[in-house]
């Protein structure tokens, strides 16, 4: 499945950069993320318009790499630490305007995504001379962490809701929630910016 994304991704690319103007417009650009157990991370977008086809229609392939967050400490000195990173390819919908905010466009996606998150499970020495029992009891805590906070890839689906703001120029801004189920269940908020490679949004 990682790799149909990818090709699928690149697939994007070419027909974005081979179709004509006229037909087909091509947004990249990337975005910052706050995942609510992924913690901070960043990733690039990029979208290809279809509404030469159906009216508010694109598809978006976009990859967020998380930075690595501490999950779990005490005071024995174990530690759990993850990383993670996702890519997938929506399919989103412009479906209304905000007459209150001028410019401002929502959207909704349905996509699949591919994700993989790693745990690093540590046990520090916390100084001073503790007893076997004490050490063992440790390590016994640790192989629970260890099974709790198991490393994996798999597939889910994604729901997303958002909207961009019409600048009047090549520049998008837009924000997004989105929500994953399947392989990791999150709740992800992102904001950035696109470029749009044909004329200026009016």
């Amino acid at each position: 499945m990682k790799k149909v994304i990818g090709v699928v991704s690149a697939a994007l690319v070419v027909l974005a950069l081979h179709a004509p103007a006229q037909a087909l417009d091509m947004r990249f650009g990337a975005s910052a993320n706050y995942g609510i157990s992924n913690d901070f991370g960043v990733g690039p977008r990029l979208e290809v318009d279809l509404t030469e086809y159906v009216p508010g229609l694109r598809i978006a392939a976009d990859v967020h790499r998380f930075f690595d967050s501490r999950v779990y400490s005490d005071i024995d000195g174990l530690s759990v630490v993850s990383s993670s990173w996702d890519t997938g390819l929506h399919v989103t919908y412009d479906f209304a305007t905000v007459p209150i905010l001028q410019g401002a466009t929502l959207y909704g996606g349905l996509g699949i995504i591919y994700a993989e998150r790693t745990y690093d499970h540590w046990l520090k020495n916390t100084g001073g001379s503790i007893s076997d029992s004490e050490l063992r009891a440790r390590y016994d805590k640790l192989e629970t962490l260890q099974g709790k906070y198991e490393s994996g890839t798999g597939v889910g689906v994604a729901l997303s809701l958002g909207s961009t703001f019409n600048t009047g120029w090549t520049v998008l801004p837009f924000v997004e929630g989105r929500y994953t189920i399947g392989v990791i269940d999150e709740f992800m908020l992102a904001a950035g910016i696109m470029f749009t490679t044909g004329p200026a949004i009016k």
